[in-house]
């Protein structure tokens, strides 16, 4: 029912440059992603959700385990571009509350549907993490005391 109510509000989400489809809720499980083209917007979607809440009479909001994430663009002035500097996106604190909380924004990675997610959207940490953790288990591996055919066994089944 708090996605068909939000449906109605789809006008408020955020229209993907490459193609026609506005979207702003995404659900999975008990997880609910509101997506808005401004923080006034997303403050009118939250507004929505917290009153479908208030009137199921059941259910409440937690503002401790919300969090938001808001990027704006950066475009160099002239001086700058002949310098180097390309735009960018950079996060800000929206400043969106729920129940009268405010709401924390992702300021330290966070696991999100399995997936860590960095207050810059970037992948480097994740990389980082992953080439630390396969160089820790291939060392592991070869040190250890198997012969060369269980090793290749490890490396090809395992790791």
């Amino acid at each position: 029912m708090c996605l068909d109510l939000l449906d109605q509000s789809n006008h408020l989400g955020y229209r993907m440059s490459s193609s026609d489809l506005t979207s702003s809720a995404k659900a999975y499980a008990d997880d609910l992603t509101l997506v808005a083209r401004s923080p006034e917007s997303c403050q009118q979607l939250i507004n929505i959700v917290n009153n479908f809440l208030n009137w199921t009479r059941t259910m409440k909001a937690k503002p401790s385990k919300c969090r938001s994430h808001a990027m704006k663009k950066v475009i160099p002035n002239a001086e700058q571009k002949l310098n180097g500097h390309k735009t960018q996106y950079v996060a800000y604190n929206p400043q969106l509350q729920i129940d009268g909380q405010m709401i924390t924004t992702i300021n330290q990675p966070m696991r999100f549907l399995g997936k860590l997610i960095y207050e810059d959207l970037k992948d480097d940490g994740i990389r980082q993490m992953i080439n630390q953790k396969l160089s820790a288990m291939l060392k592991t591996t070869d040190k250890s005391q198997l012969n060369g055919i269980m090793k290749m066994w490890i490396y090809n089944h395992m790791i």
